[in-house]
């Protein structure tokens, strides 16, 4: 199941004021990744899969989205994810609009419980991308139709799940998925590795985070469901070298994140050494390892140009498996707002 919102914030705030039950949107929603079961994971997988080769077919037969609108709120703009759902949802059949923050001011000209009611009026799904987490849930507690989290400050499980993609495509291990597999991440421990920890607690692999010990750990909540779940082998190490062995998978992103660009001078003190070039690759002892990055990416800092234009470089194939993975995602929320092939 697709994560039906019950707002954790919201609940207290009426357990403390009363009123009416929170969240009245029976909608389902897609706003993180442990929000899955293992099984619909396989099934968006294998659903991606049957998308990107019926894209890549360029059949105007193929417009399972045909009659449908998709609106897309931007708080946080991106080349990516705007291009990827645009490109996707019209190529198959959709229509789109894209709201750029001056057109809403989300929470700000409107209440984003306002803008949520108006909007799944109009639209079949909403795409949220936002800085704060908190207006994510409030869309989709009040929205009438399904809402995707595009990122927030707190996570970004689309990203996450078409690395799945990618990563399956690479090492043709899609009906074993990562188990067997070494993800791991070197940079800020940020929304990427809260998703990836997510994913750690559905399906078994090897995750090996390393972030600088003077900045933030991983979030307390989701390194705990990972370990809990009792799935995946977690190990959390600040610095590259204690957790490269092996590694089938080295995945960066840049070092200054969403939220943190006034403290950029600062933090980049702590991550001196820690550029992935071919050195540290070499690190893995394995010539098949890959490089995957989110982007965008700041070459000659968190990885160096040629690590990203390498042949171990597996970063393009990633930025296009987004299109594909999200469409699938599309399609399991919507099928039940229209019969879908």
């Amino acid at each position: 199941m697709l994560l039906r919102m019950p707002v954790l914030w919201l609940l207290l705030l009426v357990l403390v004021e009363g009123g009416p039950p929170p969240c009245p949107s029976r909608a389902t929603h897609f706003l993180a990744i442990n929000s899955l079961s293992r099984q619909t994971i396989k099934e968006l997988l294998m659903r991606a899969y049957r998308i990107k080769a019926k894209t890549k077919e360029r059949s105007a037969m193929h417009r399972p989205f045909e009659g449908l609108q998709l609106g897309m709120v931007f708080t946080k703009p991106s080349l990516r994810t705007r291009a990827s759902f645009e490109a996707g949802f019209q190529r198959l059949g959709g229509g789109v609009s894209y709201f750029v923050p001056a057109d809403i001011q989300l929470g700000k000209r409107e209440a984003v419980k306002d803008v949520a009611r108006v909007m799944s009026r109009f639209y079949d799904a909403i795409v949220a991308r936002v800085h704060d987490h908190k207006d994510l849930e409030e869309l989709a507690c009040y929205s009438g139709v399904p809402v995707i989290n595009a990122l927030s400050n707190y996570n970004h499980p689309l990203q996450i799940m078409s690395d799945l993609l990618t990563i399956t495509e690479h090492f043709r291990c899609r009906d074993n998925m990562l188990e067997g597999k070494k993800v791991v991440y070197v940079g800020d421990c940020n929304n990427m590795v809260t998703s990836w920890l997510m994913l750690a607690s559905r399906i078994p692999f090897t995750l090996g985070i390393a972030c600088p010990k003077s900045l933030d750990p991983p979030d307390a909540a989701a390194l705990q469901l990972a370990r809990t779940a009792g799935l995946s082998k977690v190990v959390v190490a600040h610095h590259p070298a204690d957790v490269l062995g092996g590694a089938d998978v080295v995945y960066a992103d840049v070092w200054t994140s969403m939220g943190f660009k006034e403290q950029e001078k600062e933090r980049l003190r702590h991550f001196q050494g820690w550029t992935i070039d071919s050195a540290m690759l070499a690190r893995t002892g394995k010539n098949t390892t890959v490089f995957m990055h989110c982007l965008p990416a700041e070459r000659g800092r968190e990885v160096s140009d040629e690590v990203m234009e390498g042949p171990q470089s597996i970063v393009f194939p990633q930025a296009e498996n987004r299109q594909h993975m999200q469409m699938a995602i599309l399609w399991h929320l919507l099928r039940g707002r229209k019969r879908l092939p």
